[in-house]
């Protein structure tokens, strides 16, 4: 090898390398930069599981009739909610009318057990 060309990559040399390929005289730096477009794949994973996230939370949102998520249910709840479904035909929809609607007064909502029916 030529010593004009010899690149020392472990000492800092005070003379500048140049490119066997171009002549361009080019400084050689030890340290390592930062990769930014291996980044870039996170970025979009975290991307879009974010949206996946807000996309599930609206769908729920719709599903309840535009109300927050019930939490901690016991079985008053069900059957109130089992009720506020068959006057209303929503699951969290309520209603203040007096008078049931038509057709309501069969609509039992006792259940039975399969072995006694």
């Amino acid at each position: 090898m030529s010593g004009s060309r010899d690149c020392n990559l472990t000492t800092a040399s005070p003379r500048r390398p140049t490119s066997p390929w171009t002549g361009i005289k080019h400084t050689i730096s030890l340290r390592m930069g930062v990769p930014f477009e291996a980044l870039l794949p996170y970025g979009i994973m975290l991307g879009l599981f974010g949206f996946s996230g807000a996309a599930l939370s609206k769908v729920r949102h719709m599903q309840n009739g535009g109300k927050r998520a019930r939490h901690s249910l016991d079985r008053w709840d069900r059957v109130l909610m089992d009720r506020d479904r068959r006057l209303t035909g929503y699951l969290r929809g309520q209603t203040d009318n007096v008078v049931a609607p038509p057709g309501f007064e069969l609509n039992n909502p006792w259940r039975m057990e399969s072995r006694f029916f």
